[in-house]
């Protein structure tokens, strides 16, 4: 197993539990035996109780805390602060949102002039909470063991007995033949993950594509581009959230693909504005354009009609159609591909 299990949080699964009182969300649908193996093993194996819920597209897994998953950390320096001044790109405000087949990003980035502190602590995940984290996706990875990709970024439970080809073209084919005959399970294309610490009231969000969590199973040259594609949301904090212990707060349903290549667009804006080795220019239409490429790329995405960018700053909009990114896209297809990833058998 590599190394994805320590830069974060991410899981999948859901199990519908019937009966949820809250009237605004969506109705799930029954689970399937996989989801209901995971919940159990999740439970038995590693004593992690979670509440679940499926969609179509979509699982959803509630995890609530009785305590805090944050820590402080002292530093090995001493708390400093630099008299030099230094400027660099913010984002002072940035939101991406698809509306049917338009990917609407409306920004306020710019320079901003601030004096490096060191304050002595750092915040971290808890070792424990770490280990859960790392736990769930060891069941995850025992649970969907045997899946195979139907189509583009679709993924279903292989068939037994079925063989695969070397060959792409000879495979797809035969796979197609066999389908039309012996349907198969599809697995959900996204997982949405909620730690909830039910004492204070605060929860993290995270959200994937299950065929990336298993593609790095096997793929450790996709390793650097993998950790960039799961979203991290802002930690929040809710009175709602206080004593839920089944997950009642949330606002449960089916991601699109278009909701989802949003989500993640704006995660990597943030990523490049605040992690990125590489420090933006300060063109930052320029930016969201090559990371809007770079995505779509990544998972050879082709749905959307236009991008419409307003800059907060200036007061202006731009509408740019999809065809106008096309060869930039084309540019990042080698080196953000997907990848093939015909069987996966981990063995279990």
């Amino acid at each position: 197993m590599i190394k994805i299990f320590s830069t974060a949080l991410i899981i999948c699964l859901a199990l519908g539990l019937g009966g949820c009182s809250n009237p605004n969300n969506a109705e799930g649908i029954k689970p399937t035996e996989a989801q209901k193996e995971l919940v159990e093993l999740l439970q038995s194996d590693y004593e992690i109780p979670v509440i679940a819920k499926t969609f179509p597209d979509t699982l959803w897994i509630y995890l609530p805390l009785k305590e805090s998953f944050f820590q402080l950390k002292t530093s090995d320096s001493k708390s400093t602060i630099i008299k030099e001044v230094q400027t660099s790109q913010v984002i002072n405000f940035l939101e991406a949102k698809a509306q049917e087949k338009d990917l609407i990003i409306d920004y306020d980035i710019g320079p901003m002039r601030s004096y490096p502190k060191d304050l002595g602590y750092s915040s971290a995940y808890t070792e424990k909470f770490q280990r859960m984290q790392q736990n769930i996706l060891q069941g995850i990875s025992r649970v969907y063991a045997n899946v195979e990709e139907t189509d583009d970024n679709q993924y279903a439970e292989t068939i037994a007995g079925d063989r695969s080809f070397k060959d792409a073209k000879k495979n797809k084919t035969h796979k197609d033949l066999v389908r039309s005959f012996i349907p198969s399970k599809n697995i959900p294309s996204f997982a949405v993950l909620i730690f909830a610490d039910i004492i204070t009231g605060i929860e993290l969000k995270v959200t994937f594509h299950i065929g990336d969590l298993l593609r790095a199973q096997h793929d450790q040259g996709f390793y650097e581009e993998y950790s960039r594609r799961f979203i991290y949301d802002q930690p929040r904090g809710d009175k709602s959230i206080i004593g839920d212990t089944t997950g009642d707060h949330i606002q449960y349903k089916d991601l699109s693909w278009h909701q989802f290549l949003a989500q993640q667009i704006q995660s990597r804006v943030n990523f490049k504005y605040t992690q990125s080795k590489f420090p933006p220019s300060d063109n930052p239409k320029a930016e969201i354009i090559e990371i809007i490429a770079q995505t779509l790329a990544g998972y050879s995405f082709e749905d959307f009609d236009q991008f419409v960018l307003t800059d907060l700053v200036k007061d202006s909009s731009e509408t740019i159609p999809f065809t106008d990114i096309t060869s930039l896209i084309k540019k990042h297809l080698g080196k953000s591909s997907k990848g093939r990833l015909v069987e996966i058998n981990f063995g279990y």
